[in-house]
């Protein structure tokens, strides 16, 4: 979709909000559009608008419910909805399920094919709301390492040398504590407890 289709109500919106002086505006939308990028997008990575500002001016423009992700935490439940190839493809984060409805948050909302091809991946009815992208992206970096720490938990866990105290020996030797502490460092509950 074009600059120019959007440009003019969200220019408002921020003007109106104070959010930007005019003369930087008009700098940054012959910038981005030198550029080939959306003056949304311009603005928010060239640090003339905040994310957050950004994400409120994009759900007043288009009418939807904005959120913030500073203190989410993902459910693994809506997380097996979601294939993790289109959460990356299309930088959304499943919020929340209520029956047939999937509420999920992009930072894109002009994204109509994530929406039309989430839709159809989870036979869900979606509804969008609008979140700075640099929270989608934290959110996404948090689900994604909690995914890849429990894959390395399962291999910490997997039964690789179990520790065998022998009460009966060869030799009449005791074994020194420090022996036994040292052999234990092997053991899989010793392993998670250290990581």
């Amino acid at each position: 979709m074009s600059t120019v289709a959007f440009g003019g109500k969200i220019t408002d919106i921020l003007l109106r909000r104070g959010c930007i002086e005019e003369t930087v505006l008009m700098e940054a939308e012959a910038a981005a559009k030198e550029a080939g990028e959306r003056l949304e997008t311009y603005l928010v990575e060239n640090d003339h608008v905040a994310g957050d500002i950004m994400a409120l001016t994009l759900a007043e423009y288009l009418n939807m419910q904005p959120i913030t992700l500073s203190n989410y935490t993902p459910e693994p439940t809506l997380m097996g909805l979601i294939p993790k190839e289109s959460l990356k493809k299309h930088r959304v984060v499943p919020i929340t399920r209520v029956g047939q409805h999937l509420t999920i948050a992009l930072g894109d909302p002009f994204d109509i094919i994530a929406l039309d091809e989430l839709q159809s991946v989870t036979g869900l009815d979606i509804t969008p709301l609008v979140a700075p992208e640099a929270e989608i992206k934290g959110a996404l970096d948090l689900i994604f390492a909690e995914a890849s720490q429990d894959l390395d938990m399962e291999t910490l866990m997997r039964d690789e040398g179990d520790i065998q105290l022998d009460s009966e020996s060869d030799s009449d030797e005791e074994q020194s504590l420090d022996d036994m502490l040292d052999s234990a460092e092997g053991a899989p509950v010793i392993r998670m407890v250290n990581m």
